[in-house]
């Protein structure tokens, strides 16, 4: 028998076919993609279950990319190879039977670099190759960074982005929008750098 599984990640849909007994799940889901150790594989794994289902693999290895969602696509940008440098693929349709394909051509190559889901589209942000510049994915150049930007970790507050640490700002965490820095927050005790960061509401503040 065959069995259709749909798996959700925010708003990423995936589907896979599994030779089980028919069933069909709805639930939340985890992507993954490439990474050291496994540069082509991409994966959904379902916390509910704690069952992991596979996707296509990457057309080229990734990894120190940035993968985002974006109109329930999963659109992956840059990569520390030539061959990925400067660019973003989508899987699309978002399913087992889904292609990777080109998304957009970066201007500038990028790695270890930060990215951002703005009102005005996908904003890629410094990277080693490329640490004070930004850029709207398929769109073109957009602001400046204050400072050199890379290995940093990006938490998204409604129409900006608040940048924590990084290799060359290791306490620094600076707010910006889609026309430049806004400010800088205190920083952090401790200096960071290829680290991991998110956020939550109390109330109604972040």
């Amino acid at each position: 028998t065959t069995t259709t599984k749909t798996t959700t990640k925010t708003t990423t849909t995936t589907t896979t076919t599994t030779t089980t007994t028919a069933a069909t799940t709805t639930g939340k889901g985890i992507l993954v993609s490439g990474g050291t150790g496994a540069d082509r594989s991409v994966e959904v794994f379902l916390p509910d279950s704690g069952h992991t289902c596979s996707l296509p693999s990457l057309p080229d290895a990734r990894y120190w990319h940035s993968m985002d969602t974006l109109a329930n696509t999963p659109v992956i940008c840059g990569g520390s190879t030539t061959a990925t440098g400067t660019s973003c693929i989508h899987l699309t349709p978002t399913s087992a039977s889904g292609v990777w394909t080109n998304y957009a051509t970066l201007e500038q190559s990028r790695y270890d670099h930060t990215s951002w889901v703005s009102s005005a589209g996908l904003v890629i942000m410094g990277g080693l190759y490329s640490g004070t510049t930004t850029e709207i994915a398929g769109a073109g150049a957009n602001i400046s960074l204050a400072q050199r930007t890379g290995y940093a970790c990006g938490i998204t507050d409604k129409d900006s982005i608040i940048i924590t640490g990084g290799y060359y700002t290791l306490k620094v965490v600076a707010r910006y929008n889609l026309q430049g820095h806004v400010e800088d927050l205190p920083q952090m005790t401790r200096g960071r750098y290829l680290h991991g960061c998110g956020s939550f509401y109390t109330g109604n503040k972040m």
